[in-house]
């Protein structure tokens, strides 16, 4: 009883350890967008590398679309190259519109053996209808972090969802 308890343990956090990206030797794809803050028809790189680097590899591009159904869950589209892939690393985005959030993979062999996919990164645009409104109170051309202030994000849109990303647009 004891090994059987102790083998199912250690197979449930080896689970774990995969399903997070965490343990050692399983390469990770890490993306990169650029720019990540755009104007309407903007193009847009997206790059895909895998860490650790080695060579080989076919990358697969998707877009996070938001799941309505589901707060805080997005579905998947795969984009260029199809179930197939592409064989360069890099992905041109042509006019680029809205705001998405974007993710890539890579995989090798025949089967394909596919690595873990990269965190989602979002571009962000101005988008061709009017943008929500923010509104920073109290009002002054300074703050500081030890002061605390209010935020509120207002629009038109009862499908917006108001989202905390950082200078390099990564969602937080």
């Amino acid at each position: 009883m004891g090994h059987t308890l102790f083998g199912a343990l250690g197979l449930f956090s080896l689970n774990i350890l995969l399903y997070c990206g965490h343990a050692q030797g399983v390469p990770q794809s890490v993306l990169t967008v650029s720019p990540s803050w755009t104007s309407p028809g903007d193009s847009v790189t997206l790059t895909c590398s895998v860490k650790p680097p080695s060579a080989g590899w076919r990358f697969f591009w998707y877009k996070a679309v938001p799941d309505m159904s589901r707060y805080s869950y997005y579905t998947y589209e795969l984009l260029a190259g199809g179930t197939t892939g592409t064989e360069q690393d890099s992905y041109i985005l042509h006019g680029q519109t809205h705001t998405a959030g974007y993710q890539c993979r890579a995989g090798r062999g025949d089967p394909v053996s596919y690595n873990q996919y990269s965190y989602v990164k979002f571009v962000w645009s101005g988008g061709v209808n009017p943008a929500a409104s923010l509104t920073v109170s109290p009002h002054r051309l300074q703050h500081f972090s030890t002061e605390s202030l209010s935020l509120i994000c207002e629009g038109n849109s009862a499908e917006w969802r108001v989202m905390k990303a950082d200078e390099d647009g990564d969602v937080l």
